[in-house]
């Protein structure tokens, strides 16, 4: 027996990379693995570029790409999807491969069918929708031998259409980070970080007029650098300063630790709730506490006043980044980063999960 991982990325897509490759080392289990990827790194990072000659010429080949697990995947074969295998259609193949007598584990990180998404609405654009999002997981929801859910929203979702439903939340491996430094810079500028990439970046553009402002009020410097996301901003400030780095996996942990504590802004929205903190995790891991705003999954993520700050409004923004000014010469920040990094090496780490995910797959095996 084998068990094929299918992911819509390689590893340079941060939800393929942490809901699936990174548990493969860890994974010990008798069935033979492989993996197969819609979007391999090279195609990946071709659709990210404008060379739009090569993304047609690589399309026609992906669209026949999947077809090579029809010949592939036998009865009895476990298929662990990671959102899909085709970025769009009715699960067709999904299906076949389970009339083939194929077990099928589904694994979903994102509120992917709801009728408006970040991305797109099913108002906006009814027939790209159906096609890529919504309803349509409702069909492999329903045919699958078990769901992994990232939280609780996406959970109880899924329970409603399929019982064998779990939570296996997103998490970090240790040992990414074990020989990151968690030095506070403690110097004259204060750093805020964020990590993410350029379609997320909505999300920040509504906090960096507080930056500005908290800046020139306090005559403190402060930076805000932006990890993989897009700034197109001019701070008004002399004290304020914007930093964008470009993001790669190799330097990700080295960038987050040379902040002194990380944002995530969001919306409240369902789409929202479905995310399931990755962000914060990162900040964690390198012993940095988080401002965010207290929707979905962050509530049970961050410990309000112990291991980060928890915002309903703007203004409870502006109160805790002046806090942060205010206090940035104390033991606050080092405090704090430090319950922040016990809590995920508590209960966010790929350490302390990597057995629930063998017993699902040994679940399923043995169905």
């Amino acid at each position: 027996m084998k068990i094929y991982f299918c992911t819509p990325t390689g590893r340079r897509g941060a939800s393929s990379r942490y809901r699936v490759f990174q548990f493969l080392p860890y994974l010990n289990i008798q069935l033979e693995k492989e993996t197969f990827q819609f979007l391999d790194d090279t195609t990946y990072s071709l659709f990210k570029s404008n060379n739009l000659f090569s993304v047609f010429y690589r399309l026609i080949f992906l669209l026949f790409k999947p077809l090579s697990l029809i010949f592939k995947v036998k009865k009895g074969d476990i298929l662990f999807v990671h959102r899909d295998i085709y970025p769009f259609g009715l699960f067709w193949l999904e299906r076949l491969l389970k009339l083939k007598g194929a077990k099928i584990i589904f694994d979903l990180d994102d509120a992917i069918f709801l009728d408006d998404t970040s991305e797109i609405s099913n108002k906006k654009n009814k027939l790209l929708y159906n096609l890529k999002y919504g309803k349509r997981y409702d069909r492999i929801i329903k045919i699958s031998d078990m769901i992994i859910c990232g939280n609780e929203f996406l959970e109880s979702y899924c329970k409603q259409i399929n019982s064998n439903t779990i939570i296996i939340p997103t998490v970090i491996d240790l040992n990414s980070v074990k020989n990151i430094g968690r030095e506070s810079s403690l110097n004259d500028k204060i750093v805020f970080g964020w990590i993410g990439n350029p379609g997320n970046s909505s999300y920040f553009k509504k906090i960096l007029p507080i930056f500005d402002k908290v800046a020139e009020k306090y005559k403190k410097q402060i930076v805000f650098r932006c990890i993989g996301g897009n700034l197109n901003y001019i701070p008004h400030s002399s004290y304020f300063v914007v930093e964008e780095l470009v993001w790669s996996e190799e330097t990700e942990y080295e960038n987050l630790s040379q902040i002194d504590i990380g944002i995530m802004p969001l919306e409240d929205s369902d789409w929202s709730k479905g995310k399931c903190g990755l962000k914060i995790l990162q900040y964690m891991s390198v012993g940095k506490p988080t401002i965010a705003d207290a929707v979905g999954v962050n509530t049970s993520i961050i410990d309000h006043g112990n291991n980060g700050f928890l915002t309903h409004s703007l203004d409870d923004w502006e109160k805790y980044i002046e806090l942060v000014v205010k206090e940035y010469e104390t033991n606050m920040l080092a405090e704090m980063g430090m319950l922040a990094e016990q809590k995920l090496q508590n209960e966010y780490s790929l350490q302390v999960h990597v057995s629930r995910l063998k017993e699902v797959i040994d679940k399923v095996a043995l169905s």
